[in-house]
């Protein structure tokens, strides 16, 4: 939701009741929330992924089966 409707839709919510802000900010406060959960949510994979890649950088010749051939310059 973008400024301008979200100033809109605030101020009809305090136009109309003390309850219908409350109902507003429940629901931006929901919204946000689910909103935190996915980005959490993403941060755990990517989290994961990223471990999982510097473990592949940190492997060589001398602690994994690959082939002393493709070790970097040392």
């Amino acid at each position: 939701m973008d400024r301008e409707r979200l100033r809109e839709e605030t101020l009809r919510a305090y136009q109309q009741s003390a309850d219908a802000v409350v109902r507003l900010v429940e629901r931006l406060v929901a919204t946000l929330a689910e909103q935190v959960a996915s980005v959490a949510a993403r941060v755990t994979v990517m989290e994961a992924e990223n471990a999982e890649l510097r473990g592949r950088l940190g492997t060589d010749s001398h602690n994994s089966s690959k082939a002393p051939s493709s070790d970097g310059p040392e």
